[in-house]
């Protein structure tokens, strides 16, 4: 995983801590995907099904991320 510097790493009882990870987890994974693909000059089948495995793994963690949010407290 890719890690960035910039963000600190947040409590683990924090309300949004799931949603982060995932976030983060998405994140480090689409910079991959961009790193792969600029240095991929032809689309080939064996490019394309990692591509698509890649954006599917991207949406799980996201679709996760969605799933870790708090409650709504009113």
């Amino acid at each position: 995983m890719i890690e960035n510097a910039n963000y600190l790493t947040p409590d683990p009882s924090w309300d949004y801590f799931g949603t982060w990870q995932h976030l983060q987890e998405s994140k480090s994974q689409i910079d991959e995907l961009l790193f792969c693909l600029a240095k991929t000059e032809n689309a080939t089948d064996s490019s394309d099904e990692l591509v698509t495995k890649q954006l599917t793994q991207i949406l799980h963690h996201l679709q996760r991320a969605c799933d870790f949010m708090p409650p709504n407290k009113k």
